[in-house]
């Protein structure tokens, strides 16, 4: 079970206008901070045009560095919340030879983008590859930013989820909460970031047999990520998501149908009927339905899932 996508923040808008003043054009500033507006309205369509349209920009610049990478580094954003993890990998690979190149391994941006690379090979089920890119990360931003930097929380929260991957609980555990508490205290409770990294982390607990404890946590998430995130993102739909199978998980059946519904529905809205991410959650919610004792409607769940997959139902 993977956790909802965690927020890749990489560049702060003060950063980008500063950098407009040496960078490509004017036009490129105005690119990226379009597809960022939209990004954070979770209109990915027209973030991934903006974004595109500042790397074409960036690329016809007397310097490219980095500007390109700023680029690279918001089509993976895009890609990543579209569950195409490949691509996103390949953007991000991209961003980190440039970054190499440019300023050397021994930096925050070189670090960053490792952290992202390994969130990519970590959705992708490449856990091990993962945790070895994130403690490498970590170490960097530890020695150039400080254990509890923003960044080392994400990062954390990255290695958090590729250690659960691997069936590491007790390390996952410290990871995810180590960057809930730099969350909560640079970022505050109602951040979205928090939302999510509070989310992880009740996976984890559940994964540990904590059934009570964790599906405290993943409500507090929820409420944290609606409050913070436009409605129909689908970080709120894979939160929805774990809530629903926490729910199941204790028994309270009537809870967790109705938490699954939610996240089917808004993930169809968003992805459409035929995704794979719609594939996943109705495979999760025939579990439910069966442990419910409703295996005609659970086997529904299934043929149509199967469908989606490309199976034989």
């Amino acid at each position: 079970m993977k956790s909802p996508h965690r927020l890749l923040l990489v560049f702060a808008l003060p950063f980008l206008l500063a950098l407009a003043a040496c960078g490509p054009s004017e036009e490129w500033t105005e690119n990226q901070n379009i597809g960022n507006t939209a990004y954070q309205t979770g209109d990915f369509a027209a973030a991934e045009a903006s974004f595109q349209a500042a790397l074409a920009i960036a690329q016809e610049g007397w310097v490219t560095y980095p500007f390109v990478a700023i680029s690279l580094d918001s089509l993976a954003l895009v890609r990543t919340q579209l569950a195409q993890y490949p691509e996103a990998e390949l953007y991000i690979r991209q961003a980190l030879s440039m970054t190499e190149d440019a300023v050397g391994q021994s930096t925050s941006e070189y670090a960053t983008r490792l952290s992202n690379l390994g969130n990519a090979l970590h959705r992708q089920g490449r856990s091990n590859e993962a945790a070895q890119a994130l403690t490498r990360a970590l170490a960097i931003q530890s020695e150039v930013l400080g254990e509890d930097h923003t960044d080392a929380a994400i990062t954390l929260n990255n290695l958090g989820e590729a250690q659960r991957g691997m069936g590491q609980l007790r390390d996952a555990e410290q990871s995810l909460n180590h960057a809930v508490a730099i969350a909560k205290s640079k970022l505050g409770e109602a951040h979205p970031n928090h939302g999510i990294f509070l989310n992880n982390l009740a996976g984890v607990l559940n994964d540990q047999g904590r059934f009570a404890e964790s599906e405290r946590m993943f409500e507090r998430a929820l409420q944290i990520l609606q409050a913070g995130l436009n409605r129909g993102h689908p970080t709120i739909a894979r939160a929805m998501e774990e809530l629903a199978e926490s729910y199941g998980t204790n028994g309270k059946f009537d809870l967790a149908e109705t938490m699954f519904a939610q996240a089917l529905d808004s993930t169809e809205q968003f992805y459409g009927p035929h995704h794979p991410r719609i594939a996943e959650i109705l495979t999760k919610y025939a579990v439910m339905l069966r442990a419910a004792d409703r295996s005609p409607e659970a086997m529904s769940m299934e043929a149509r899932a199967l469908v989606i997959t490309g199976g034989t139902p």
